[in-house]
């Protein structure tokens, strides 16, 4: 922990000193960070924290200091969707907090570049080359590894070859559309358009028609957005998608997970300038809050909060005066 944004007065590897390349090149540290079948940040933490209570018992200095620098960056809190701090504090208690990459010496993120290529774990690959480019822009080679890395972790997942934490095999899921949308926001810092990041647009399109062939509606709901603002399928194509994993059986009376569906082919079809089939969609969206309503006859009160929802969503779209007039008078007949 640090006070006050400084660090504690005591020697940190890493933060007071630089811990030279030759150490993290010890069988030790290449051991700790080599490649597993987890592709997720607490795998490679309890790895390093293990490697590190090994060194110290072990009397191996160098291994510890390099273990130490690593250990500190596998304990950022991971903010995908943040263009300015990405990584934050994992905690911050009576004014002091855990580390946070500005920690790190220059001198000392300039070793860590020269490492990236040789670590083995695809995630820890990704986050380290991740903290290197966020602390030194101009350094392109580390930004392009950041997203190639995370390319790969989703691309093992989607494979078959690798999971994420908590045993999660789903390429759909939320650790996958955490390191796209990081990915994502790296290379259009880059240059959205460059080659290199092909690899980045394809996982986008597999990992999203992998969970419409899956029938898989709520892994579409983390994919599906990030396909559509930046326009990986065509418009049209993602719309489609959302409608018939809306209209799935599967879903059943998944409610919420309907209404994001319908949204999302919403807000598709009015980018694309269909205002008719937008709205089409909205309507359905809206008509989710009244069979959540529908859903609970036992209690008026949340009949009344989900009647209000449906007519609230409704109100902007044309030509449903009359839907919701009719859902008012039931709303006053079930409010308390």
């Amino acid at each position: 922990m640090t006070d006050d944004g400084s660090a504690e007065r005591r020697e940190i590897p890493g933060v007071t000193f630089v811990v030279p390349l030759e150490a993290f090149r010890r069988e030790a540290v290449k051991s700790a960070t080599a490649a597993t079948a987890v592709v997720d940040s607490s795998d490679i933490y309890a790895r390093i924290h293990e490697a590190k209570a090994a060194a110290k018992t072990a009397g191996e200095a160098d291994s510890l200091s390099a273990l130490e620098v690593l250990g500190q960056i596998s304990t950022y809190h991971f903010a995908p969707d943040d263009r300015i701090e990405p990584f934050r504090p994992l905690a911050i208690i009576h004014g002091r907090r855990s580390p946070i990459p500005t920690d790190l010496l220059s001198d000392q993120i300039v070793v860590l570049a020269e490492l990236v290529p040789e670590i083995g774990h695809h995630a820890f690959r990704a986050r380290v080359a991740d903290v290197c480019w966020l602390l030194n822009k101009k350094d392109a080679a580390s930004g392009l590894r950041a997203v190639a890395s995370y390319v790969a972790c989703v691309s093992l997942v989607l494979n078959g070859d690798a999971k994420f934490d908590s045993d999660e095999s789903n390429p759909a899921s939320v650790p996958a559309a955490e390191y796209l949308t990081r990915a994502i926001l790296i290379a259009r810092s880059m240059g959205w358009k460059r080659g290199e990041f092909d690899p980045l647009r394809q996982i986008v399109a597999d990992v999203s028609k992998h969970a419409l062939d899956a029938d898989d509606g709520w892994g579409f709901i983390q994919i599906g957005p990030i396909n559509l603002s930046n326009r990986v399928w065509e418009l049209a194509q993602t719309a489609q998608a959302a409608e018939i994993l809306a209209t799935s059986a599967k879903l059943g009376g998944d409610h919420p997970a309907r209404r994001s569906l319908w949204e999302l082919a919403g807000r598709a079809c009015l980018i694309a300038k269909d205002v008719d089939n937008s709205n089409r969609c909205l309507i359905q969206a809206a008509e989710t809050y009244v069979a959540d309503a529908d859903a609970r006859p036992d209690s008026a009160t949340v009949q009344v909060h989900f009647l209000n929802d449906a007519i609230k969503a409704l109100r902007p779209i044309p030509g449903t005066a009359d839907r919701r007039r009719a859902l008012q008078d039931r709303l006053n007949t079930v409010q308390p």
